[in-house]
């Protein structure tokens, strides 16, 4: 077996679809991993469901023919990249909502052929002897390979505790355990994860997410139009991500009541409909933007005097690897933090980490007032550390553990 290179090819399965409304870690890594690599990402299959909610939408008009008749599966995701492309499969079933038992395992095993049929034509298409089977938290697909589908190496990686994830809990476990046994090396993004996930015979290794340092760091200077144009005079408290069950919604609200004299900038898809027992539209200081693209978010990150992440303290958010503490870090931006998960210890050098509400108020107030550039400079240092590239290098590095053991 050759030692990993350049001319390996990876086929990426994750949970995640490349033109979705907010980025993802999955494919934030295979944008990187495109730079010298051919990636094949696999979009997460769009259900009969999907297609019949969302049929006027942009994302089933363009791979209508894709879906239905399995024409124009492939698109170059970034214009000039030809190492990144996009794979949509045909049409599923939708049958998360199915019990435990044999109607769930008839259907799981059709949708799984279905998703099949996808991985030979682009082994067949791009005639591929020797490829890298990649599977980022999605064990609903490829669970256990066919004897025909035979990639040099198979991974797994777990990014949430899938038993707290609402929506896939009822049939994720059993999946994830599965398929932690058929690959070769197992992956997770915290170090919660790995100790739950590891069992004697199949370790998980602790393989973090990570930022965009280079696009991130432009969020140093304030973007002076965007300000305008969102008529902020006052300091501003910030959130960057997605709005959910994951969000501390009384600790929110009691920092809206506690800084009246300062705006909360709340930037991402808000799906707090269910969760959320607040109505935050009545509170003048509050301002929620909706979804941005990434290449917008440093815009918005820039007008940030302090960044936050609120998060609720249980079983889910432990198991989660702070992702956007990294994006706030290469911003040089002061970050207050619940100690929601074990990670957020590594740091706690540069970070304010809160263990009750009074601590997270009092952190706030203390971190609006930092003005040091040495203290700047050594929280973009840290996010350099926690690049996608430097990511992309220990992906590598695994696999040539593995390859020489």
């Amino acid at each position: 077996m050759n030692k990993a290179d350049n001319n390996d090819v990876i086929i990426l399965v994750t949970g995640s679809r490349w033109d979705q409304d907010y980025s993802s870690a999955s494919i934030s890594l295979a944008k990187e991993l495109s730079k010298t690599n051919l990636v094949f990402f696999i979009d997460n299959p769009f259900t009969l469901k999907d297609v019949f909610v969302g049929w006027k939408t942009r994302q089933i008009k363009r791979r209508m023919s894709a879906l239905l008749v399995g024409r124009g599966i492939y698109t170059q995701i970034e214009p000039g990249n030809k190492n990144w492309i996009a794979v949509t499969p045909m049409i599923v079933m939708p049958i998360n909502w199915l019990p435990v038992g044999s109607i769930y395992t008839f259907f799981l095993k059709l949708n799984n052929k279905i998703f099949f049929r996808t991985i030979r034509r682009v082994i067949r298409d791009y005639s591929l002897k020797d490829f890298i089977y990649f599977n980022s938290y999605n064990p609903f697909y490829g669970y256990k390979l066919p004897p025909d589908i035979n990639p040099s190496i198979k991974i797994y990686q777990s990014r949430d505790n899938i038993k707290e994830s609402e929506y896939v809990n009822k049939h994720g476990p059993s999946l994830e355990r599965l398929i932690a046994q058929t690959v070769d090396i197992r992956l997770a993004t915290s170090t919660d994860l790995v100790n739950q996930l590891s069992t004697k015979n199949h370790p998980f290794f602790f393989f973090p997410n990570a930022a965009d340092v280079d696009l991130f760091s432009k969020a140093q200077q304030i973007d002076d139009d965007l300000k305008d144009s969102l008529k902020l005079s006052k300091p501003v408290i910030g959130y960057i991500g997605n709005i959910c069950l994951r969000i501390d919604y009384d600790l929110v609200y009691k920092l809206a009541k506690h800084f009246i004299n300062h705006t909360l900038l709340m930037v991402g898809p808000r799906n707090d409909g269910d969760y959320n027992p607040y109505n935050f539209d009545e509170l003048e200081n509050v301002l929620f933007t909706g979804s941005k693209k990434i290449g917008e978010l440093p815009a918005y990150l820039s007008l940030m005097d302090c960044a936050i992440m609120p998060f609720k303290k249980n079983a889910l958010t432990r198991s989660i690897y702070p992702l956007k503490i990294n994006e706030y870090l290469a911003a040089g931006k002061p970050v207050v933090t619940t100690s929601f998960s074990p990670d957020i210890e590594s740091f706690a050098e540069v970070v304010h980490i809160s263990d009750t509400h009074e601590d997270f108020i009092s952190n706030v107030e203390r971190a609006l007032i930092e003005n040091d550039p040495s203290l700047k400079q050594k929280r973009f240092e840290i996010a350099k550390g926690n690049s996608w590239s430097v990511r992309a290098n220990q992906f590598w590095e695994r696999i040539r553990t593995f390859q020489s053991s």
